[in-house]
């Protein structure tokens, strides 16, 4: 089943949980070196976060039934609105996607609150519109709904879904196969659901995963990048909301002239995240501070080289520990059968910094390459 389920992922780039985490957390032992599609083989899930794993219930049952049921009678409607359905079908078929990411507008939305453990559901109900498969973390309540942010990727840039927690930061992915496999879900509902079943033809599945925080800010606050001035934290938010909303708007008027804002652009949801409570304690492991009383909380901010450099150095040593059997599998395609250890070693290296810089601003990657030497 497990080997089905990867076969779903065809093509399509996962980045969230590696395979040893839900081995972790699900007791499930997956073994991709079983799978002969090289396309299938790379759609394994890399680790980024210290937060729970979002999939060993999914994977559980999916190993259990020849169909994919939700974990428990639960009604998700709530998961998404009408609006941001639509959008997800809309920006999901952009002219310019980004492997496995979901793009979104620049409306916010609401969804329930993440949490530690996962569902696995359909979302919304189909008698109002078609549902859409989607793996969020356990224990959402529509009495307690959680802010769904559309932010600028790290990496692209591209407008993307993104919710922020006070215990944890969770990107909305979209894995869609290639649609000349014919894949499709088969969804049953559970015990006492009021859902009939349903077959998405398409095989798409989205995925609330988890993620560290550190490089959404580090996404959002690029355009800082090499400035030497501390500022407070809103003139930081002000600054990026400004850049980004009007490279959007410059990128879309390029796109279709005609259409160019009548208004100057705006992303008041980049503002609103950087001003949450739970970004203080990220943005303090990327950022040199100094006391200002004047300041909202008491302190001004700015980039720190060294600290964001020891970031990235930290987390690929943590993709080479946790995912060793995933880095080893990726990293053979570069290495002959008469490999000396030292290429190997290199090889896998070279995967894992793929890995992480695919969640790494382009300035700052290259800025870390030069620095460290690294090729």
């Amino acid at each position: 089943m497990m080997g089905r389920l990867l076969h779903y992922a065809a093509d399509a780039l996962m980045v969230s949980t590696i395979l040893a985490g839900i081995k972790q957390t699900s007791g499930i032992t997956p073994d991709i070196t079983q799978v002969s599609e090289p396309s299938v083989r790379q759609a394994v899930y890399y680790y980024l976060s210290a937060g729970e794993y979002i999939f060993d219930k999914a994977l559980a049952f999916a190993q259990s039934s020849s169909h994919f049921r939700p974990a428990e009678p639960i009604n998700p409607l709530s998961l998404f609105n009408k609006e941001v359905h639509s959008n997800l079908r809309q920006y999901s078929h952009s002219d310019t996607p980004s492997p496995g990411w979901a793009e979104a507008p620049l409306e916010p939305a609401r969804v329930p609150p993440p949490r530690k453990a996962s569902h696995f559901a359909m979302a919304p109900d189909v008698r109002a519109r078609p549902p859409i498969a989607l793996a969020y973390p356990a224990n959402v309540s529509a009495a307690a709904p959680a802010r769904l942010y559309v932010l600028p990727h790290p990496r692209s840039g591209v407008p993307t879904y993104f919710s922020v927690q006070d215990d944890a930061t969770y990107e909305l992915l979209l894995v869609r196969p290639d649609q000349r496999a014919g894949r499709s879900w088969m969804l049953a509902p559970g015990e006492g659901a009021s859902m009939p079943g349903h077959i998405l033809r398409d095989g798409a599945l989205y995925v609330l995963s988890p993620m560290d925080p550190a490089f959404l800010l580090l996404g959002l606050l690029a355009c800082t990048w090499g400035e030497r001035r501390f500022c407070p934290r809103d003139d930081l938010a002000e600054t990026a909301a400004e850049h980004h909303a009007a490279r959007r708007a410059a990128e879309l008027t390029a796109r279709a002239p005609d259409a160019a804002p009548a208004m100057t652009p705006s992303w008041p949801d980049i503002t609103a995240v950087l001003a949450l409570p739970a970004m203080q304690a990220p943005l303090r492991r990327l950022c040199a501070t100094q006391t200002e009383p004047s300041a909202l909380d008491g302190l001004v901010y700015r980039l720190d080289e060294a600290k964001v450099y020891a970031l990235f150095d930290r987390k690929i040593e943590r993709v080479l520990h946790d995912a060793a059997d995933v880095i080893e599998v990726q990293s053979q395609r570069q290495c002959g059968a008469s490999a000396t250890d030292a290429e190997i070693a290199a090889a896998q290296r070279r995967v894992a910094t793929r890995l992480v810089a695919a969640y790494v601003p382009v300035p700052m990657e290259e800025a870390w390459r030069a620095q460290r030497q690294v090729t």
